[in-house]
């Protein structure tokens, strides 16, 4: 009777494992996202804009400084575009996070995994530009779902659910 009783008790501790990962690679995106978008808004308006993410960044688990480093360096180049150091870096987490959170889907559901995973594919096919430290307000706009003039993080999870 114990072994039975604990046998099904770790059977659901571990199987929880990746849907609690999934949860906090969302929390990560989201504040990830935001601190693109508050660099993008920094290099439009750098004396208007500052970095205040600090709290949501500990409450996720990332280290505030270098994104605080990230936003306060950002600037606008001339073609539209914004470059800040560490952008490609943090495009790369993004990335990383994202599929976290599509492998935990695809442990509670295999098939919408799958799916996800395709879709995961062809979004980053068509979004992030890859390593470089510079990317396009227009994508930013693409990557967050909302205007490029808000600060406000979409919720990753459903982003690439239902974006084309």
């Amino acid at each position: 009777m114990k072994s039975r009783l604990s046998s099904s008790w770790t059977d659901r501790y571990f199987a929880a494992i990746p849907h609690r990962r999934g949860l906090a690679a969302n929390d990560r995106v989201k504040v990830r996202l935001s601190v693109v978008q508050t660099a993008s808004r920094h290099a439009r308006d750098p004396k208007g804009v500052r970095f205040d993410l600090m709290d949501e960044c500990r409450a996720a688990g990332i280290d505030p400084m270098p994104m605080e480093a990230l936003v306060n360096r950002a600037s606008l180049l001339a073609d539209e575009q914004i470059t800040a150091p560490g952008l490609g870096n943090l495009g790369d987490a993004i990335w990383d996070d994202v599929a976290t959170m599509v492998r935990a889907a695809k442990a509670g559901d295999a098939a919408q995994g799958e799916a996800l995973l395709a879709r995961l594919s062809a979004i980053k096919a068509a979004g992030w530009p890859g390593p470089s430290d510079t990317i396009g307000l227009a994508q930013i706009a693409r990557l967050t779902g909302f205007p490029t003039k808000t600060a406000t993080a979409c919720i990753a999870s459903s982003w690439i659910c239902t974006r084309p």
